[in-house]
């Protein structure tokens, strides 16, 4: 039988499934968990230091240039400023348009790129005073690395971009509306995430390679619900002040109910539902806490006989939905 599956691409459900059958070896359930991406063999671990040491000195070149120009910032020109980022964003784009844009190595030089485009901003600003608002240092940072984003098609130059996005976000509450933990710089920033984590989701079910790996929507779906627990939150101390909060308590617990039936029925990941219940008992937390009119006493009792029956619900709930699963 394990000839004829060979060959097979399998799924962490089938392998499980698989691991039941006592007709299954150690050593062939081994290969089967190599070949499906679980186990990783020599060459993968090979691979993944490779990749981790350019990553880690393309992290090293950014801040080392960062504090360069912090330490000799009063000794440069200005033209020699603007000559090194310049320099710095031209040969990695240079090095990208000549080699084969599906290697690794060529797409963390497009993330150099949009990286360094950043500093040549902060510069550019920091020379010239040009008065601009933070926000609008991300916002136009966003928009120039766009074209960058398409072309390399590279998850972290996507992370960084949804980033800098949420970023402009809250500074233009901050800055012009005067307020960050305005309502509607919330629903915004729920909108954002929310549509990046729909559209990744949407093609992760449909067996396409690029959204295979998990770290991006874990991420995005931690920013949907904790927008919105802080959101709720805020309404609930403020006594919903602006109806905006109402419609972001609602947004919340939309946003909850779709992560746990979603990711328990459609797609496993445990995780996202094990953040989506800690958000709704910081969520009941607050209420009660609002409730009581903070009184310790009451707080100290009521509040923790609760957090205590929502905590093991929770767990109780997590250890069913991943029975279920490997049923």
């Amino acid at each position: 039988m394990s000839d004829r599956i060979e060959n097979e691409k399998f799924s962490r459900k089938i392998i499980y499934l698989l691991a039941q059958m006592e007709t299954m070896s150690a050593e062939v359930l081994s290969g089967f968990y190599s070949r499906a991406g679980f186990k990783p063999d020599m060459k993968s671990w090979i691979s993944f230091s490779s990749k981790f040491a350019l990553s880690l000195g393309l992290l090293f070149l950014v801040s080392g240039v960062i504090f360069f120009f912090a330490y000799n910032w009063r000794e440069l020109h200005k033209f020699a400023k603007l000559s090194i980022v310049g320099s710095l964003i031209l040969i990695p784009a240079i090095f990208a348009l000549l080699s084969d844009m599906q290697k690794f190595h060529v797409k963390l030089s497009m993330l150099a790129v949009a990286l360094f485009t950043g500093c040549l901003l902060a510069v550019f600003g920091q020379i010239y005073q040009t008065g601009a608002n933070a926000y609008d240092l991300f916002l136009n940072w966003a928009i120039l690395i766009t074209g960058i984003v398409f072309v390399a098609d590279f998850k972290p130059l996507w992370f960084l971009w949804i980033v800098l996005i949420n970023i402009s976000t809250v500074l233009f509450g901050g800055q012009i509306m005067r307020h960050w933990i305005d309502p509607y710089v919330f629903i915004f920033l729920f909108a954002v995430d929310a549509i990046a984590l729909f559209i990744y989701e949407y093609f992760g079910t449909r067996n396409n390679p690029w959204f295979e790996s998990r770290w991006l929507p874990r991420i995005l779906g931690i920013a949907v619900v904790c927008s919105m627990t802080i959101a709720g939150i805020t309404g609930i101390v403020t006594d919903f002040n602006d109806p905006g909060h109402i419609l972001c308590l609602m947004l919340a617990f939309i946003s909850y109910a779709g992560i746990i039936f979603f990711y328990s029925r459609k797609l496993y990941d445990l995780s996202s539902i094990a953040v989506s219940f800690v958000c709704i008992i910081a969520m009941v937390f607050t209420g009660i806490l609002k409730v009581c009119d903070f009184n310790s006493a009451a707080i100290f009792f009521i509040g923790g006989f609760i957090i205590v029956g929502l905590t093991i619900t929770s767990a109780v709930l997590l250890i069913k939905i991943n029975n279920a699963w490997k049923a």
